[in-house]
């Protein structure tokens, strides 16, 4: 798969000030939540090329591993973080994003609010003021270090799942656009109808804000461990 991408930036614009410049991946089965997969980069003025290999661990349940086989049974599991992610948002279950709801659970109990961005999470408004964020990153810290012992409370509801899906990303970049394709831009009209409206007309600005993403499999296989 190829993509262009430009980067729209409007004159009067000023709300804000931004520290980089560029596009963010992510490589993901659609039936996951994206909160917590890794985010990839795409600079602008270069095509940014993603070569994926998929990856399926499948572990042996108890007592081999300490994975839970019955998690692959929809109706084997009763847990609120469970239903929440399989039931209710349609999402593959994993630890990972248990762990999150759990976690966010216990910083809502506590802090009487939500994380921001988690609109799904909980009926409580989300953590905006300044004693909100502190008590949420208190929260993080004493997680993290397992100086409480919250972690513990979401060790007995997040069991760990059998199979698991993974995505191997090797990134490498080149100049982009060429010359001759930059000029072959300026003068596509369909090109131009696209970013007409925040492009100064020069070719330098142009190539500043675009951006080009070449994801694709080198084999179509994957390995299973």
């Amino acid at each position: 798969m190829k993509l262009e991408l430009y980067n729209k930036v409007y004159p009067n614009f000023t709300n804000g000030v931004d520290i980089v410049e560029g596009f963010n991946i992510i490589i993901s089965n659609q039936k996951v939540n994206l909160n917590n997969r890794e985010v990839l980069d795409a600079p602008l003025s270069f095509m940014t090329s993603i070569k994926v290999s998929k990856v399926i661990l499948d572990q042996m349940e108890k007592p081999y591993s300490d994975c839970n086989l019955d998690i692959d049974q929809l109706n084997n599991f009763d847990n609120i973080y469970y239903n929440r992610l399989v039931n209710e948002l349609n999402f593959e279950y994993t630890q990972t994003d248990c762990y999150d709801l759990c976690f966010w659970d216990l910083v809502a109990q506590k802090c009487n609010c939500s994380r921001v961005g988690f609109p799904y999470l909980f009926n409580y408004p989300p953590c905006l003021s300044r004693i909100q964020v502190q008590c949420e990153l208190e929260m993080l810290i004493k997680f993290i270090l397992r100086s409480t012992n919250l972690k513990d409370k979401c060790d007995s509801k997040c069991p760990l799942e059998c199979k698991k899906i993974l995505y191997e990303t090797q990134l490498s970049y080149l100049n982009f656009p060429s010359d001759n394709y930059l000029k072959h831009l300026i003068n596509d009209e369909f090109s131009i109808s696209i970013f007409n409206d925040t492009w100064n007309g020069s070719i330098e600005h142009l190539r500043n804000n675009i951006a080009g993403i070449q994801i694709y499999f080198p084999r179509l296989e994957y390995t299973s461990i």
